[in-house]
């Protein structure tokens, strides 16, 4: 199978190999609209295709919006708890992976955010537990970038692996800026046209009301789980004095069917 991102000359060379005729330039550019708008075609006739290119796969996908979450996060907990300043608010990501994984095999996991150097230390901790971190440079307050780069994984994921579940910790509904126009939401629907099931996490108040809209068209393979309940489970306070977080109860971390 040739690789996704395969350049056009290593796919000249390739076919002048296998005395295969060397497709036209035209053929093998596209713009980034144009691939997303393929790949949305193309699932919506999975169906009637056979996926057996596709690599068999029995676990979760699992996608997270590091700044939404986060953010979300330090919100939540100072309204919960009087106590608690918003900036000081840090999460505890052993606690918060554990949640979205729930003792089932992760396939595959990403996670995305902007590289201020203070935050370093916060993807050693994702690399440990498994996740592929992709960093842009923050550029103001605009995390559009950002959020284009994990859409990229998502999408590269539901190329690549036969459907299974596909776990988006984000409540970001907001369309991209740039030509390809991709959303959180719109990854979602594409995993959904091409047979995923499709779970995501957020905090209640941050939510966008396209997930609430798209739940609505598919309510048997689109679920959302808000993460309010957990608020004291994944979340703590910086300091000597600060909050701790709370022994994370086992039933908070396996599925519950």
């Amino acid at each position: 199978m040739m690789p996704l991102f395969q350049t056009c000359k290593e796919q000249a060379v390739d076919a002048s190999h296998k005395g295969d005729s060397v497709p036209s330039p035209s053929l093998m550019y596209s713009s980034p609209s144009d691939t997303h708008s393929q790949l949305t075609n193309q699932s919506v006739t999975t169906e009637h295709k056979s996926n057996s290119y596709l690599l068999p796969h029995h676990g979760v996908v699992v996608a997270i919006d590091n700044s939404n979450i986060y953010i979300g996060a330090q919100e939540c907990a100072s309204m919960v708890n009087a106590g608690d300043r918003k900036r000081h608010v840090r999460l505890k990501l052993q606690n918060l992976v554990r949640i979205l994984e729930r003792e089932r095999t992760k396939t595959r996991g990403f996670a995305c955010g902007s590289s201020p150097p203070a935050t370093e230390h916060v993807w050693d901790v994702y690399r440990r537990l498994g996740y592929i971190v992709d960093l842009e440079d923050r550029r103001g307050k605009d995390e559009q970038r950002v959020d284009e780069g994990l859409h990229l994984w998502i999408y590269k994921a539901l190329c690549e692996l036969s459907p299974g579940v596909l776990v988006l910790a984000t409540g970001d509904g907001m369309k991209g800026k740039s030509e390809c126009d991709t959303s959180f939401p719109r990854c979602a629907l594409t995993a959904l046209e091409r047979g995923w099931s499709v779970e995501v996490y957020s905090w209640k108040h941050s939510l966008s009301s396209e997930w609430i809209k798209l739940t609505k068209k598919h309510p048997d393979t689109l679920t959302i789980n808000y993460l309010d309940k957990y608020v004291n489970y994944i979340t703590f306070v910086d300091g000597k004095y600060g909050r701790k977080c709370s022994p994370l109860p086992p039933e908070a971390s396996v599925l519950q069917r």
